[in-house]
This record gives structure tokens, sequence and C-alpha cells, in this order.
């Protein structure tokens, strides 16, 4: 019985701070002007994949690329109608706000099938062509 009031005292509190703009829903100062400086680092780095991977590049050399680095990627999507999945990978991390547990920020090698014809329950090809190179911000784990 106690633990049930106790339970739902704390709800309510929660609830009202949230209603109040009690709990962090903006970044501070601080948090801002770390993701500048981060903003800036993100930047640079998808230029240098940029410049140094260009489209018509194969899933090979890329990953290839990114092995030589020591950089981990890993990899989204492919379905049967585009099997060429995106390698991902991450770059770093946002401000995020109190009701998600990440803010990541991701670089996405999106490919394509050089050869339209072929199997398409192979999954990835070394043969694949790199389309293009993107940056996604992704907020995770959220209520």
């Amino acid at each position: 019985m106690r633990l049930g009031l106790v339970l739902a005292a704390l709800t309510a509190a929660m609830v009202t701070s949230a209603c109040l703009g009690w709990l962090p829903t903006q970044p501070s100062k601080k948090d801002i002007a770390g993701d500048q400086k981060r903003e800036a680092a993100y930047q640079a780095t998808m230029k240098s994949y940029s410049e140094a991977l260009k489209p018509g590049t194969t899933r090979r050399e890329v990953e290839d690329y990114l092995r030589a680095r020591q950089t981990t990627f890993g990899r989204w999507g492919g379905t049967l109608k585009d099997p060429a999945q995106t390698d991902v990978i991450t770059i770093g991390k946002l401000w995020k706000p109190w009701f998600c547990s990440e803010h990541n920020v991701y670089i996405k090698f999106h490919f394509s099938r050089l050869n339209q014809h072929a199997d398409p329950t192979q999954g990835v090809l070394d043969s694949d062509v790199l389309t293009n190179i993107e940056r996604e911000d992704r907020l995770e784990g959220c209520l």
C-alpha cells in the first residue's frame, strides 16, 4: 500500500515537473558550445570521406578504406527489391533530450547494384557501387 502511494506521488511529481518545464528539455549554453565544436568536427569528417570516396567506388574499396583506418562500420537496410545495404559509421553524439537515451551522428554510404540482374538473395556484393554519402542525426531509445 505504501509503495503504491510512493510510486503514485513520484509519477505525479514527474508529470508536473515535465508540464512546468522543470526537467531539462533544452540544452544548456555549455551543451550548445560543445555541440558547435563537435558539429565543425563532423563536417570535416564528412568532407574527408566525400573527397576520398567518390560515387562509383565499389563496396570492396569503400570497406577496405574504412578497415585501413580502423573504422568500425555496420550495415543497414537491404530488401529483395533493393538488396544493396548501406554501410554506416558512427562519428559522434549530440546533446539529447531527457526522453531519449542517445543522439547519435552517423555517416551513411549508400550503394546500388552494378548488375541489376544479379540474384537479390545474394545480399551484399563487393561489386556494389557507392551512389552517395550522407550524414544522419538520429535520436534513439526515446520514450
